[in-house]
């Protein structure tokens, strides 16, 4: 599974449609191999004010939830479906690349703390 990102840097004030529609998820067939076709899922943060901590854990929350989406499942999967999904490369490398091209520094922070402690 690729993930792609096209295009410049995604700024805060704007839809993130997102680093999840510039970055294609390559979505998980039932039989869980790569589809070729990219899924993308809008996330917006207009709302959100992404220096701060609250604000960014609000926007990590609904990233995790896109992706979840855009590599095959919803926030309703099972459990053991939730897990599976996170641990793939679609999701993972997702993630990944939605919050470097967020280019926010206390998401990306949240993201790599909770990448560490295996959440």
């Amino acid at each position: 599974m690729r993930l792609e990102m096209k295009g410049p840097r995604i700024r805060r004030g704007a839809t993130l449609f997102a680093a999840l529609a510039m970055i294609a998820f390559p979505a998980l067939s039932m039989a869980g191999e790569p589809s070729e076709t990219p899924v993308a899922v809008r996330v917006s943060f207009k709302d959100l004010d992404l220096s701060r901590p609250s604000d960014a854990a609000v926007f990590l929350s609904r990233l995790h939830d896109a992706a979840l989406e855009a590599c095959g499942g919803s926030v309703f999967s099972a459990r053991g479906y939730i897990s599976a999904i996170e641990t793939s490369e679609c999701f993972k490398g997702g993630m990944a690349r939605a919050v470097e091209a967020i280019d926010a520094p206390k998401v990306a922070q949240l993201y790599l703390n909770a990448s560490q402690s295996g959440r």
